[in-house]
This record gives structure tokens, sequence and C-alpha cells, in this order.
């Protein structure tokens, strides 16, 4: 059986075969104007006149001046002899089912056709783009869209947990942090950072001979916490430590920010490169104390 195919470019009608039709999933290229398409959409039945073995197409004579008729086209004249074209007759039959054609088999293999046709199959990744599959773009697309979200997501819930560092170690961006945290309800504070914080010149003595009871006297506290970074942190707790002679702890007791700053210093934090003092006046009883050690933490 004889299968053809239509170029919806140029309207040329080219002898196929079922094998080559279902080589890269039905594309073709047309031998007369390179247009790319699905042969098996564009089937239909051969011109009466071409359907037995005809002789190659010759050269079309040039068109004689003065007479009138449908002008000649260039391909008439430059078709190779390799390239077998049929030339669309009136009342050709309408496009085939290309279903119905391709089940059957075909019977003109071998036959007077030369064996080169000039519709041959490409490389889907030639094929013009509504001819692709346009499933696995949308999919891909799809997926992107969504790995661009969780990312962003991602991000966001990142800067979100690091805001306080993120301001304090990027300072152009604390102004931008600021404003969304005025909009989500939240604030900027200064980074716990104890890596960054020492405690320097310590000291603990006694007052005089003043207690507030016969089990109690008054312990002063003194020292310089100092910030090493090169941004502001924040003002951590304290814990005091009374040990004996053994170095067994005898007395503890830990220190609030609240207990030795205002809120403003509390908000601003302990400067860059600064350091502050503290001074305490702390109520103890009495107990044979023989050291003591301070240690910074964040509650």
């Amino acid at each position: 059986m004889v299968l053809a195919t239509r170029c919806p470019n140029c309207h040329t009608v080219f002898r196929v075969v079922a094998d080559q039709l279902k080589l890269r999933n039905g594309l073709v290229r047309c031998g007369t104007c390179q247009h790319v398409f699905d042969g098996r959409s564009e089937l239909c039945a051969p011109p009466e006149a071409m359907t037995d073995a005809p002789a190659p197409p010759a050269i079309a004579p040039t068109p004689t001046p003065g007479i009138k008729g449908p002008r000649a086209s260039i391909y008439d004249a430059i078709v190779a002899d390799d390239e077998p074209r049929f030339t669309t007759l009136p009342g050709t039959p309408p496009n085939l089912d290309a279903a119905a054609l391709l089940r059957q088999e075909d019977k003109t293999r071998g036959g007077g056709f030369p064996s080169a046709p000039s519709a041959r199959a490409v490389d889907p990744a030639d094929a013009p783009p509504w001819l692709r599959n346009s499933a696995r773009p949308r999919k891909a697309a799809l997926w992107t869209l969504a790995i661009a979200a969780l990312t962003l997501s991602a991000l966001l819930q990142l800067v979100w947990w690091q805001r306080d560092a993120l301001a304090a170690q990027w300072p152009p961006l604390r102004a931008p942090l600021m404003q969304l945290c005025r909009i989500a309800g939240c604030r900027i504070a200064p980074v716990r950072q104890l890596s960054g914080l020492s405690i320097e010149s310590t000291n603990l003595a006694s007052e005089g001979d003043d207690s507030d009871a016969q089990d109690q006297h008054l312990l002063v506290l003194t020292l310089f916490l100092r910030n090493t970074s090169d941004h502001a942190i924040a003002y951590p707790a304290l814990e005091l430590t009374l040990t004996d002679a053994s170095g067994a702890p005898v007395v503890r007791r830990d220190i609030q920010v609240t207990d030795y700053l205002s809120d403003s210093d509390i908000a601003a934090g302990l400067a860059a490169r600064s350091e502050h003092p503290i001074r305490l006046r702390l109520s103890a009883q009495s107990t044979t104390a023989a050291n003591y050690h301070v240690v910074a933490f964040y509650p």
C-alpha cells in the first residue's frame, strides 16, 4: 500500500513508509521547503496518477511569457532525481486516518519509488516547539516553581531565626530588618555571644562590719565586663559561686541582667570593643568561704 503525507507549509505530497513514520515519533522534514511536521497527522491518499511507480520527476519547462496559468514554483525546476514528489491534483482525497493507514502493511517497499524519500525523519529536538511534548516542560516548570518556593521559605526562616546575628554582623541589614520586625511584631535584640565576652578584674570583699542580721553580712562584687567582638553583644547574666578551701561550692547565686542594668542599657547591648564596670552589693549568710568564681551565661 502506498502511504503519502502532505507538507502543511508548501502542500507538497511525498511518499512515506510506515517504518519511517514510526521513527522519531512521526516527525519528518519536507525535502522541498525543509519544514518539520508530524507526518502521521498529515497522511493523505496519494494522487491516483502517481499510485503506480512513476519515473523520477523531470525538470519542469520554463513558463513561456504571455501564457496565463498557474505560476511555476522555483522548487518545480530544481527537484533532485532522488527526491520524489507528488503534485497535488484537483480532487485529491482529504487527509486519511493516520492510525488506519499505519496499521496496514506497506506493500510498496522495494517498488518503483526511489529508495531515498525526501520527507525524512528528524530528531525531536529539531522540531518546532509546538510539535514537542509539552507535558515535560510544564512538569519541569512546576518543579522549578516548587523548588524556588521551598528555597525562599527556608531562607526566610533562616533570616527570622538569625535576625539578631545578621543585624549585628552586617549593619546595612539592620534598618530593613527593623522595618520587617515592625510589620511582623518582633524586635532586633543584641546578639547573644559568650565567646565575645570576658570577665576581668573581679573582686569580692566584705563591706565593713555592717550586717542586716546576726547570721548575714554584706558582700561587694566588682568586675569589668568586656566585649572583644566587632559588634554589640547582649549583656549576660552572672553566676557567683563561693567555695571552701577544698574547692567545693558553698553558696551559689545567679545575678540577672536587671540586677545591674536599666532597661535602656539592656536593649542597646554592650557596644563593640568596649567594657562595662559592674558593682553589686550582695547579702549572704556567714560562711567559711575561702574562694569564689564568676561565670557569665544566658538564661
